[in-house]
C-alpha cells in the first residue's frame, strides 16, 4: 500500500488489523478514537489522540505491535507519531460553535470531549448542545448514566456484568486475611444493605464469620506473634476505609459490632500501587473507559 498517497486508508485497516489482536478493552481505551492527520516525509504516519496519557500508553506499551503491523500492511517500514490534537469544537463557546465545522463534524468533536468529560455540569452542558444541533429537545436528553463501582444487585448477591469492579480490584487488594470474604460476609449479614450507604451496625458473631469463610479467630481480629502484631481481616478493612468497628465488653465477654460500605468505591491511589502490575494496568484502562482522569491514579 501506498501510505504516502493514503495515509488515512493505512490507518484505517491497520486499526482493523490491531483490533484482532488485542482485546477490545485496550483497543477501545487506546486506539479506536485515534485517527491519523498526516504524513511525514520520514514515512511516518502522524496519528491524533486524546490526551497525553494516551501518546505515552501508545509509545511505551502498545508500540510494538503497532509498529509491526503498519510496517507489513505498508509494505516499506512505515512507522507512526502520536500527537495530541486539539478539540476545535472544545475551544468553541457552548453559544457559539465554531462557525467553519459543518455541523456533523462538530457533533462528532463534542461527542468525542463529552466522553472525556468528568464534571456534570458540563457534561450537561455538552448534551445540550449536541441535542439542539441534532435538532432534540433539550428536555430529551437523558442524565449521563453514574458509573456502578459496586458489583452487587440489589438481591444481595450475585455481580453486575457491567465492570465486575469489586471482583476485579478489591478482591485482590482485600486478599489479605481473606478480608473480601469477611466483607462480603458481613454485608450478606444485612437483609437491607441495597438501600443504604452503609449496613446498619450490628453484632457480627465471630464464630458466625468463621463458619461462613470458614477461618481462625485470630484470621478475623488478628494476634501477636513474637511481640509482633499481626492485622486481622477487620482491621484490613477498616484501615481500607470500608468498615466500621466498635468494639463492646472486656476481654473475657467482648463483642463486635460493625458496618461495612455497600457500594465498593474507586480505591485510592495508594491502594492501586498496592497491586501487582498487571491490574495496575488494568485499573488504569477501567479509569479512561469510563471517561474518568487518569492521572490522579498515577504512582
Amino acid at each position: 500500500m501506498n501510505s504516502a498517497a493514503d495515509p488515512a486508508a493505512l490507518w484505517t485497516a491497520t486499526l482493523a488489523d490491531l483490533e484482532l489482536q488485542m482485546t477490545r478493552a485496550t483497543f477501545d481505551a487506546w486506539l479506536r478514537d485515534t485517527r491519523c492527520i498526516s504524513y511525514d516525509d520520514d514515512d511516518t504516519l502522524v496519528i491524533a489522540v486524546k490526551n497525553d496519557y494516551a501518546v505515552d500508553w501508545l509509545e511505551n506499551r502498545l508500540y510494538p505491535v503497532i509498529a509491526r503491523t503498519l510496517s507489513r500492511l505498508s509494505g516499506n517500514g512505515t512507522s507512526a507519531r502520536f500527537v495530541v490534537q486539539e478539540q476545535r469544537a472544545a475551544r468553541a463557546t457552548i453559544d457559539e460553535p465554531a462557525a467553519d465545522l459543518p455541523a456533523s463534524t462538530l457533533i462528532d468533536e463534542l461527542s468525542a470531549v463529552l466522553r472525556q468529560v468528568v464534571d456534570p455540569l458540563t457534561r450537561r452542558l455538552i448534551q445540550e448542545r449536541l441535542a439542539e444541533l441534532q435538532g432534540v429537545p433539550t428536555s430529551d436528553v437523558p442524565d449521563a448514566p453514574p458509573v456502578a463501582f459496586d458489583t452487587y444487585g440489589k438481591g444481595g448477591g450475585g455481580w453486575y456484568s457491567i465492570s465486575n469492579y469489586a471482583d476485579t480490584f478489591w478482591k485482590p487488594l482485600l486478599r489479605q486475611c481473606k478480608a473480601f470474604l469477611v466483607y462480603t460476609t458481613i454485608r450478606a449479614l444485612d437483609k437491607n444493605a441495597a438501600s443504604n450507604d452503609w449496613t446498619r451496625m450490628q453484632h457480627v458473631p465471630v464464630s458466625e464469620i468463621m463458619q461462613r469463610v470458614p477461618c481462625s479467630r485470630h484470621t478475623i481480629l488478628g494476634v501477636i506473634r513474637n511481640g509482633v502484631y499481626h492485622p486481622g481481616a477487620l482491621d484490613v478493612l477498616r484501615e481500607a476505609g470500608i468498615a466500621r468497628v466498635e468494639v463492646h465488653g472486656d476481654d473475657k465477654h467482648t463483642t463486635y459490632h460493625v458496618s461495612v460500605i455497600t457500594k465498593l468505591p474507586l480505591l485510592t491511589p495508594a491502594q492501586v500501587q498496592q497491586l501487582p502490575d498487571e491490574l495496575q494496568a488494568q485499573h488504569r484502562e477501567f479509569l479512561v473507559q469510563h471517561s474518568i482522569d487518569p492521572m490522579p491514579w498515577e504512582p
